[in-house]
């Protein structure tokens, strides 16, 4: 199972889950002692959970600017330490273009491992 290393964090620490990797590229701040994937021996590997605000393209400019307001607030410090609680971190966008260009890249690089290993949405028969 996967999860946000916060949402299990009071079973990791009752004993009920036992925490095997950290997905990201760094420990988790909340579980320091776990590994990551890549250290526990899976180079290159690192799946994050990431948010990200999109628009239609016919939206109006004026409505569509209100996305640089989403970045301002992911700067704000109460914001990022809201977050790093959580065992998060922003990544405010730097350009318009920048979103669709991380979507393209995800979508390619999941494409590829569900082509690889023939993943299919539908559930086997019992």
């Amino acid at each position: 199972m996967i999860d946000v290393a916060d949402d299990a964090l009071p079973f990791i620490r009752s004993g009920k889950l036992h925490a095997l990797a950290a997905t990201g590229s760094r420990r988790v701040k909340s579980l320091p002692e776990v590994q990551t994937v890549a250290e526990s021996g899976l180079r290159g590997f690192h799946v994050a959970l990431w948010f990200g605000a999109a628009v239609r393209a016919d939206t109006p400019p004026p409505v569509a600017t209100r996305r640089t307001a989403i970045n301002r607030m992911m700067l704000d410090p109460a914001f990022l330490g809201a977050i790093a609680a959580q065992s998060m971190q922003a990544q405010p966008l730097q350009s318009e273009g920048e979103l669709r260009r991380y979507v393209e890249r995800d979508g390619m690089r999941w494409g590829k491992v569900i082509r690889e290993h023939n993943v299919r949405l539908d559930a086997p028969e019992r």
